[in-house]
């Protein structure tokens, strides 16, 4: 059997991963939505014991920007919660097989650890080795 390619879902990409494995999702959430991607920063508590947290650091809330209408309802069977905005919307998410599969509602790409945001460059590290196995 052949070896399943690593999976990173960015923005809509969590949306769609937590639907295509048997999730569902919140149709509108208004308060997670505006018209300024950059001024929509907030919180987001990692889940101890999770690969964000072991990426992290275990303690204290992370800033992030994120701007969806939609979010994870149900989550996915196969499917753990890594990080959740203070309002309880999940925000990332991993997989609990073999396969490399984390997912999250922002852009990693787009915050180098600076102004006490994420550095998301530690998670395109971390999906870029899975890549390497």
């Amino acid at each position: 059997m052949a070896q399943k390619k690593p999976v990173l879902g960015i923005c809509r990409g969590a949306q769609m991963i937590n639907v295509a494995l048997g999730g569902s999702l919140h149709q509108d959430i208004p308060a997670h939505r505006s018209d300024d991607y950059d001024q929509h920063a907030h919180e987001v508590r990692l889940e101890p014991g999770s690969g964000l947290a072991k990426l992290y650091g275990e303690t204290g809330p992370r800033r992030v920007v994120s701007i969806h209408h939609q979010a994870i309802n149900r989550l996915a069977p196969g499917l753990r919660v890594e990080a959740r905005a203070d309002d309880g919307v999940i925000e990332a998410v991993r997989g609990t097989g073999a396969t490399f599969i984390c997912a999250v509602q922002w852009h990693p790409e787009f915050h180098g650890g600076r102004d006490g945001f994420l550095d998301g460059a530690l998670l395109l590290d971390e999906f870029l080795e899975a890549t390497r196995k």
